[in-house]
């Protein structure tokens, strides 16, 4: 029973302490911190700058291709259109004349 006691938490006295706590050397606490210095760890921002003004230029220049392959398409398919109604106009013609003639021949 004197075990369970001595074991027992509600035996504790908390206005005592342990005389193992107080033997104990208190030394200052250690940290692994290191202070960021910002200059150092980010890449300089002229650098930074430099590479975004390139991206957008590259960009610019990607958008301005695509516009004029865009207008040079556009301009293809107007050709192609006006050549075919060109065709499909003479050949009225040269069917309308033909279909003009018999007429006149009967």
């Amino acid at each position: 029973m004197e075990r369970v006691a001595k074991a027992s938490a509600s035996s504790y006295n908390f206005s005592e302490r342990p005389s193992a706590v107080d033997e104990a050397p208190q030394a200052p606490v250690g940290s692994n911190h290191q202070r960021i210095i910002p200059e150092k760890e980010l890449p300089k921002m002229s650098e930074r700058e430099n590479f975004w003004n390139q991206e957008q230029k590259r960009e610019k220049q990607r958008v301005d291709e695509e516009r004029q392959r865009r207008a040079s398409e556009v301009k293809l398919l107007e050709e192609e259109r006006i050549k075919r109604e060109e065709k499909e106009a003479k050949r009225r013609e040269v069917g309308s004349s033909l279909i003009f003639c018999t007429y006149i021949r009967v």
